[in-house]
Formats: structure tokens, sequence, C-alpha cells
């Protein structure tokens, strides 16, 4: 069984900073991939070690093949008059990290075992980078609507309203990734299916 973590979030805000350029800019992203190695020769083997130690959910109550956690930071300068205050620049980070699962060698294991575990891995990938996807596609939105607010009479009156689209929006993100996760089948649509 395949879950992503729900999303986390970590806000950051400037000092005011004027004179920054509108276009907009693609979220700065970093990933991480971790490993973890089951072990076994057939492929119910690998299945029993895949549901004894596969990732835990954020919750920690469920275990799966693999999990992606994404974390989506934002940063904000402001532009101030003497009768208002705008957004000057916005930037953000998304940080993503997945675990995935590694076929420990073995010589006992038969070619055509490892090979099914390598087809199953790489479409699992392929499932959990869709969730990292949307992260990246939220800090995209977030980033454009704190661009497009209107100007506040104060600089913390725009950050509660900058702030709060930007936590819409990651729960909007979170409700994403579990449609995705049931139209997907947690990534048995896929191909992300062992044995």
């Amino acid at each position: 069984m395949i879950r992503h973590g729900i999303a986390a979030l970590w806000l950051l805000l400037a000092a005011a900073f004027a004179g920054m350029g509108s276009a907009l800019a693609e979220p700065t992203v970093s990933e991480k991939i971790e490993y973890y190695d089951v072990t076994g020769n057939t492929p119910q083997e690998i299945r029993q070690d895949l549901n004894r130690i596969g990732p835990l959910t954020d919750a920690g109550r469920q275990r799966f093949d693999a999990v992606t956690n994404w974390y989506v930071r934002w940063r904000y300068n402001y532009a101030r008059t003497s009768q208002s205050c705008s957004i000057s620049s916005v930037s953000l980070t998304v940080e993503v990290a997945i675990k995935m699962p590694r076929l420990a060698p073995s010589p006992n294991r038969l070619a055509m075992v490892t090979s099914a575990f390598e087809d199953f891995a790489k479409n699992l990938m392929t499932h959990e980078k869709g969730h990292a996807q949307n992260g990246i596609d939220i800090a995209r939105r977030i980033e454009e609507g704190i661009r497009k607010l209107p100007p506040e009479s104060s600089c913390e009156q725009l950050g509660q309203i900058a702030n709060a689209l930007g936590n819409s929006l990651i729960k909007e993100a979170n409700r994403a990734d579990i449609e995705y996760d049931a139209r997907t089948q947690h990534g048995r649509t896929q191909g992300a299916r062992f044995p």
C-alpha cells in the first residue's frame, strides 16, 4: 500500500523592501530521496518485508510502501507608502522528501523476481513524484495569489491576508493529494503493485 504524508507549512515574513520586479518566478525546489532496504527471495517474502518495515504516515498509524512529504515556505517583501502597503516581491521554496523501498541483493533470488520489483519501484516513484508535483503546483499558485493581492492600509493586515491565502491553498493541495491517491488507488493504476 502506498501513501503520502500530509504537507507541513512554515511561514517566513521579510522586512519591508521595495522595488522588486513583478515577474513570476519558479519556486526553488529541493528533493531528497531516502531508501529503506527490503529483503526476501520470493515475491511473498518481499511483500511481507514491505508490510513490516515500510514507512509510516505522519500520523504513524499506517505503513505504506513509500511516503512523500512536501513542505512549502513563502517569503514576501512589502512596499510601503504613507497611505498603504503592498507586496513588492514573493519567493517560494518547496522541499520534497520521498522514502522509497530498495531491494537488498540476494544470491538466492530469481532474476525475474528482481526484475518485477524494479518495475514496481519505477512505477512507485512515478506515483510519488505526482505527490511532489502537487506541492510544486500549489507553490506556484501561492506565489501568484500573493503577488496579486491589492494594497491594504497596513502591512500587518496585508501579511495576515497573504498568510491566510497561503494556508487555504495548502489545505487545497492536501485534499488534492488525497484525491490523487483515491484516483490512482495509491499508485496501483500506475503499475505500483507488488507482487
